[in-house]
């Protein structure tokens, strides 16, 4: 069930046909235009294709990070659990 949704990004209003949450897109969009807005007030950049570009840098490195944080994450996660099954194992073994 798709649903056709229009979101303003940048003074632009931009259709989306989604076929997820709808109410996701839209903080999305919102989302977006935040950070284009932001950018281009600090960086005082005026062409908005720049500043599109630059959003999208900005946004995909963090997601790059949060990425790299959680595959740490996962492997610490991992290696705990692995202790923890030696330690049961162990503990077992002495009954």
């Amino acid at each position: 069930d798709k649903q056709h949704l229009l979101v303003r990004i940048y003074d632009q209003e931009i259709p989306v046909t989604t076929s997820g949450d709808a109410e996701f897109v839209k903080k999305t969009a919102e989302f977006v235009n935040q950070q284009m807005k932001m950018i281009a007030k600090t960086a005082q950049i005026k062409d908005s294709a720049k500043v599109a570009i630059v959003t999208c840098m900005n946004i995909a490195a963090e997601l790059k990070r949060l990425q790299q944080q959680t595959s740490a994450d996962e492997e610490n996660l991992a290696q705990r659990t692995s202790a923890i099954s030696r330690s049961i194992d162990q503990l077992l073994e002495l009954d």
